[in-house]
């Protein structure tokens, strides 16, 4: 007679259980940053960094996984749908790290542009406190600083 085949345990460790707690971070972790859950969450940029770094922990396990079940001769293999979500867990940290980097240089740019526009601004509203002519009755550069200020502050209407 022939023996039972003895069932796989559901609760046997597999490295896909890493790939789906990475997953589930991340998304705890993007959620945290829309609704502020935690303290690092006020410090701009921490918790995607935090995500990156959950990543790059769970692929060190993998590896350390990966050696152990080598030398013990332990089985350690994937399916091709843990494969696949390992891709994405990978995949959304590091295009979050993107955004956020491509949103931190936009905003770079606006503050120096808006920066140069205040020391302009500045400058204009010195021309104009100048005393006016006494020769025509007045301010000497108040049309052209007009113009500046319709140029800049509100392009397009003429």
């Amino acid at each position: 007679m022939d023996a039972p085949k003895p069932k796989l345990r559901w609760l046997s460790p597999a490295p896909a259980w890493l790939v789906y707690g990475s997953l589930a971070t991340t998304a705890i972790l993007f959620l945290s940053q829309r609704w502020r859950w935690f303290a690092f969450n006020e410090h701009k940029g921490w918790t995607v960094l935090i995500a990156v770094a959950g990543v790059g922990v769970v692929l060190l396990l993998m590896l350390a996984w990966f050696l152990v079940a080598l030398i013990f001769r332990r089985q350690f293999q994937f399916s091709i749908r843990s494969l696949l979500v390992l891709t994405v867990a990978v995949a959304l940290p590091f295009s979050w790290l993107g955004v956020e980097i491509k949103r931190a240089r936009e905003q770079k740019e606006a503050a120096a542009a808006l920066e140069t526009e205040m020391r302009t601004l500045s400058l204009t509203m010195t021309e104009l406190r100048e005393e006016p002519s006494e020769a025509t009755g007045t301010h000497p550069n108040r049309s052209g600083v007009t113009e500046h200020l319709r140029d800049s502050v509100l392009p397009g209407c003429r």
